[in-house]
């Protein structure tokens, strides 16, 4: 491992739910401080490239 930061289209959002609820996952995500593009492919953008899948936007952020 480098130590390299992942770049805002490399990630993958998930959860260990039940233990933590998407709504409480989603409330973190927010606290991130992403762009809206970012957001965006953190939530679904990405996944949709990489398993390329067709779709609309990515799911909503809690509060927003």
């Amino acid at each position: 491992m480098t130590g390299r930061r992942l770049q805002p289209r490399e990630g993958l959002f998930g959860t260990n739910w039940p233990r933590l609820p998407h709504d409480r996952a989603l409330a973190q995500v927010e606290q991130l401080g992403l762009s809206d593009e970012a957001r965006a492919d953190f939530l679904g953008g990405a996944a949709r490239r990489v398993f390329r899948l067709s779709g609309g936007p990515a799911a909503p952020v809690a509060g927003g």
